[in-house]
Protein backbone atom coordinates (compact mmCIF):
# COMPACT_ATOMS: atom_id res chain seq x y z
CA UNK A 1 0.00 0.00 0.00
CA UNK A 2 1.39 3.26 -1.18
CA UNK A 3 1.52 6.07 1.39
CA UNK A 4 0.08 9.77 0.87
CA UNK A 5 2.18 12.55 1.15
CA UNK A 6 1.44 15.65 2.93
CA UNK A 7 -1.82 17.20 2.10
CA UNK A 8 -1.21 20.35 0.28
CA UNK A 9 -3.23 23.19 0.66
CA UNK A 10 -4.73 25.35 -2.09
CA UNK A 11 -1.95 28.24 -1.07
CA UNK A 12 0.98 25.59 -1.31
CA UNK A 13 -0.30 24.45 -4.65
CA UNK A 14 -0.24 28.05 -6.28
CA UNK A 15 3.04 28.26 -5.67
CA UNK A 16 4.36 25.40 -7.22
CA UNK A 17 2.87 26.92 -10.47
CA UNK A 18 5.24 27.58 -13.11
CA UNK A 19 5.09 31.79 -12.80
CA UNK A 20 4.42 33.29 -16.64
CA UNK A 21 6.74 35.96 -16.17
CA UNK A 22 9.94 33.64 -15.10
CA UNK A 23 9.20 32.00 -18.43
CA UNK A 24 10.03 35.09 -20.33
CA UNK A 25 5.86 35.38 -21.57
CA UNK A 26 4.87 39.12 -19.99
CA UNK A 27 1.52 39.39 -18.04
CA UNK A 28 -1.38 40.22 -19.45
CA UNK A 29 -2.94 43.36 -19.12
CA UNK A 30 -6.94 43.18 -18.04
CA UNK A 31 -7.44 46.92 -18.74
CA UNK A 32 -5.40 50.20 -20.39
CA UNK A 33 -3.08 51.96 -18.97
CA UNK A 34 -3.91 54.87 -16.44
CA UNK A 35 -4.89 58.73 -17.79
CA UNK A 36 -1.93 59.49 -15.45
CA UNK A 37 0.69 56.58 -16.86
CA UNK A 38 3.57 58.89 -18.58
CA UNK A 39 4.23 58.43 -22.20
CA UNK A 40 7.28 57.60 -21.69
CA UNK A 41 6.75 54.98 -19.43
CA UNK A 42 4.37 53.18 -22.01
CA UNK A 43 6.66 53.50 -24.54
CA UNK A 44 9.51 51.79 -22.77
CA UNK A 45 6.79 48.89 -22.00
CA UNK A 46 5.94 48.62 -25.49
CA UNK A 47 9.74 48.25 -26.61
CA UNK A 48 10.38 45.77 -23.83
CA UNK A 49 7.72 43.73 -25.25
CA UNK A 50 9.78 43.27 -28.50
CA UNK A 51 13.03 41.39 -29.32
CA UNK A 52 15.62 41.03 -31.60
CA UNK A 53 14.32 37.75 -32.92
CA UNK A 54 10.72 38.09 -33.60
CA UNK A 55 8.75 38.89 -36.61
CA UNK A 56 5.76 41.48 -35.47
CA UNK A 57 2.36 41.10 -37.45
CA UNK A 58 0.40 43.96 -37.83
CA UNK A 59 -3.16 43.92 -38.14
CA UNK A 60 -5.12 46.58 -39.67
CA UNK A 61 -8.60 47.40 -40.94
CA UNK A 62 -6.53 49.64 -43.91
CA UNK A 63 -8.30 53.04 -43.57
CA UNK A 64 -5.82 56.38 -43.56
CA UNK A 65 -5.66 56.05 -39.84
CA UNK A 66 -5.39 52.55 -39.24
CA UNK A 67 -2.55 52.94 -42.17
CA UNK A 68 -0.79 56.12 -40.67
CA UNK A 69 -0.80 53.81 -36.82
CA UNK A 70 1.02 50.74 -38.63
CA UNK A 71 3.83 52.48 -40.45
CA UNK A 72 4.80 54.68 -37.53
CA UNK A 73 5.06 50.96 -35.38
CA UNK A 74 7.03 49.41 -37.97
CA UNK A 75 9.06 52.77 -38.13
CA UNK A 76 9.07 52.64 -34.35
CA UNK A 77 10.18 48.23 -33.88
CA UNK A 78 12.75 49.11 -36.84
CA UNK A 79 15.85 47.69 -36.41
CA UNK A 80 14.31 46.42 -33.20
CA UNK A 81 12.81 43.23 -34.77
CA UNK A 82 13.59 40.81 -37.47
CA UNK A 83 10.97 41.47 -39.63
CA UNK A 84 7.15 43.42 -39.58
CA UNK A 85 4.53 42.72 -41.67
CA UNK A 86 0.86 44.51 -42.31
CA UNK A 87 -2.28 42.32 -42.87
CA UNK A 88 -5.39 44.41 -43.37
CA UNK A 89 -8.87 42.92 -43.09
CA UNK A 90 -10.59 44.99 -46.27
CA UNK A 91 -10.37 45.27 -49.57
CA UNK A 92 -8.91 48.73 -50.68
CA UNK A 93 -11.54 50.38 -53.39
CA UNK A 94 -10.87 54.26 -52.01
CA UNK A 95 -9.06 56.54 -54.20
CA UNK A 96 -7.17 57.99 -51.12
CA UNK A 97 -6.72 55.29 -49.48
CA UNK A 98 -4.95 53.90 -52.73
CA UNK A 99 -3.08 56.85 -53.13
CA UNK A 100 -1.55 57.12 -49.57
CA UNK A 101 -0.31 53.39 -49.74
CA UNK A 102 1.67 54.16 -53.39
CA UNK A 103 3.06 57.67 -52.24
CA UNK A 104 3.66 56.03 -49.13
CA UNK A 105 5.03 53.06 -50.40
CA UNK A 106 3.57 51.17 -47.67
CA UNK A 107 3.99 47.44 -48.42
CA UNK A 108 0.70 45.15 -46.82
CA UNK A 109 -1.29 42.59 -47.52
CA UNK A 110 -4.93 40.88 -47.39
CA UNK A 111 -4.96 38.75 -44.57
CA UNK A 112 -6.10 35.96 -46.53
CA UNK A 113 -2.24 35.69 -47.47
CA UNK A 114 -1.29 35.65 -43.96
CA UNK A 115 0.78 32.43 -43.05
CA UNK A 116 0.52 32.66 -39.15
CA UNK A 117 3.25 29.92 -38.38
CA UNK A 118 5.82 32.74 -39.38
CA UNK A 119 4.48 35.58 -36.65
CA UNK A 120 5.37 35.19 -33.02
CA UNK A 121 3.72 38.77 -32.22
CA UNK A 122 0.63 39.68 -32.96
CA UNK A 123 -0.29 43.53 -33.19
CA UNK A 124 -3.94 45.40 -33.88
CA UNK A 125 -3.85 48.98 -34.25
CA UNK A 126 -6.72 51.01 -34.56
CA UNK A 127 -9.28 48.65 -33.70
CA UNK A 128 -9.81 45.82 -31.26
CA UNK A 129 -10.32 42.06 -31.45
CA UNK A 130 -13.84 42.36 -31.54
CA UNK A 131 -14.61 44.85 -34.33
CA UNK A 132 -14.28 42.46 -36.94
CA UNK A 133 -14.49 38.80 -36.68
CA UNK A 134 -11.41 37.96 -38.99
CA UNK A 135 -9.31 39.76 -35.81
CA UNK A 136 -10.98 38.28 -32.73
CA UNK A 137 -9.42 34.55 -33.79
CA UNK A 138 -5.54 36.18 -33.05
CA UNK A 139 -4.41 36.31 -29.96
CA UNK A 140 -2.76 39.89 -29.40
CA UNK A 141 0.57 40.71 -27.88
CA UNK A 142 0.07 44.99 -28.25
CA UNK A 143 -3.68 46.54 -28.68
CA UNK A 144 -2.88 50.13 -29.39
CA UNK A 145 -6.59 52.10 -30.12
CA UNK A 146 -8.77 55.27 -29.69
CA UNK A 147 -12.15 53.93 -29.96
CA UNK A 148 -14.11 52.72 -26.92
CA UNK A 149 -12.45 49.57 -24.85
CA UNK A 150 -14.59 46.48 -25.98
CA UNK A 151 -14.96 43.27 -23.63
CA UNK A 152 -12.02 40.85 -24.02
CA UNK A 153 -9.01 43.41 -25.37
CA UNK A 154 -6.47 41.91 -23.60
CA UNK A 155 -3.21 41.79 -24.16
CA UNK A 156 0.60 42.47 -22.83
CA UNK A 157 0.15 45.94 -23.88
CA UNK A 158 -3.07 47.66 -24.22
CA UNK A 159 -3.36 51.42 -25.12
CA UNK A 160 -6.63 52.48 -25.39
CA UNK A 161 -7.13 56.28 -25.30
CA UNK A 162 -10.97 56.97 -25.98
CA UNK A 163 -10.30 60.60 -25.66
CA UNK A 164 -8.24 61.04 -28.97
CA UNK A 165 -9.75 61.62 -32.51
CA UNK A 166 -7.47 58.75 -34.42
CA UNK A 167 -5.09 56.24 -33.79
CA UNK A 168 -2.37 58.09 -35.39
CA UNK A 169 -2.35 61.07 -33.00
CA UNK A 170 -1.51 58.48 -30.10
CA UNK A 171 1.35 57.38 -31.95
CA UNK A 172 2.79 60.95 -32.49
CA UNK A 173 2.38 61.98 -28.42
CA UNK A 174 6.24 61.13 -27.41
CA UNK A 175 7.53 64.14 -26.15
CA UNK A 176 10.05 65.94 -27.84
CA UNK A 177 12.76 65.76 -24.99
CA UNK A 178 12.12 61.90 -25.12
CA UNK A 179 12.67 61.50 -28.40
CA UNK A 180 15.82 63.52 -28.55
CA UNK A 181 16.95 61.27 -25.54
CA UNK A 182 16.43 58.17 -27.24
CA UNK A 183 18.18 59.41 -30.72
CA UNK A 184 20.83 60.07 -28.35
CA UNK A 185 21.46 56.89 -26.41
CA UNK A 186 20.55 54.61 -30.01
CA UNK A 187 17.15 53.79 -29.31
CA UNK A 188 16.10 55.51 -32.59
CA UNK A 189 17.65 56.25 -35.40
CA UNK A 190 16.46 59.43 -37.30
CA UNK A 191 16.90 62.68 -35.28
CA UNK A 192 13.79 64.43 -34.43
CA UNK A 193 13.80 68.51 -35.02
CA UNK A 194 14.96 70.76 -32.43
Amino acid sequence: MKEKGPVKSKEDASVQKPDPVALGVPPLMEHPFPKSTPVAEKLKRLLDLVQPEDTVGILITADPDAMASALALQRLFWRRVKKTSVYRTNVIKRADNLAMIKLLNFKQQHIRKLNPAGINKWVIVDSQPHHNEQLARFRFDIIIDHHPLSPGSVAAFVDIREDYGATSTMMTDCPPVLLRLLWTFGRITVQPPP
